[in-house]
């Protein structure tokens, strides 16, 4: 939809903490950590989206920087108020009664998970919701005028973009068996950004491109 966020790291840890905390407090299986991380993802992306319904360009970066500090701040509290001043520790997700553990499983669990984000996306691009967000990037006004809800499919972007990012940020926490704020730098979102510039904004292809090569 042509908006800029600097908010997509914090974003990856609220999803990545979700399962940190779920499975620490409840032992909650990952059938259940990854839902509530997509849905946390969701809430997140209704309340930060919302200044991207009066701010523009510049400016609403700077508005979602915010999620990035919250969150990392929020996770910090949880780890020393819980005594986890090191980190979260996650156990390896069970299917069919085994763990998993081997570095080539986790590959095309990551790899099938990408590719059914591409086709999801793909599907939406192609659908009603697709072509709002193309005219709302090309421009707003004339998309207004053509009868596009504006805050509706703005709000719709931030929630499915956030959404997806949350359930990475799950998927992050489970390969990696550990949960830190330290991972979840500026720096990731600067990386983020810079993938999706020189793939170029809008384009899926570019998305994949821009990732290879950063």
């Amino acid at each position: 939809a042509g908006q800029i966020s600097l908010g997509h790291a914090g974003l990856m840890a609220a999803g990545a903490f979700t399962v940190g905390i779920l499975f620490r407090e409840t032992n909650a299986p990952f059938w259940i950590t990854l839902p509530a991380a997509a849905l946390v993802g969701a809430l997140l992306g209704i309340i930060f989206g919302l200044p991207s319904l009066r701010l523009r360009g510049l400016y609403l970066a700077v508005s979602t920087l915010a999620l990035h500090f919250v969150v990392i701040y929020l996770g910090g509290e949880y780890e020393s108020r819980r005594g986890f001043s090191t980190g979260i520790v996650i156990d390896p997700p069970t299917l069919g009664g085994f763990a998993i553990t081997d570095g080539r499983v986790w590959y095309f669990i990551l790899l099938a998970a990408a590719v059914a984000t591409l086709l999801l996306c793909v599907n939406l691009l192609r659908a009603r919701s697709g072509r709002a967000w193309r005219a709302i990037r090309a421009h707003e006004t004339v998309a207004e005028a053509l009868g596009i809800s504006i805050a509706g499919y703005k709000l719709l972007a931030f929630v499915i973009s956030s959404a997806i990012t949350a359930v990475a940020g799950a998927l992050f926490a489970y390969y990696r068996g550990f949960v830190s704020v330290e991972a979840f730098s500026l720096f990731l979102t600067i990386q983020y950004l810079a993938m999706v510039i020189i793939g170029g904004m809008g384009s899926l292809l570019g998305a994949l491109l821009g990732a290879a090569f950063v």
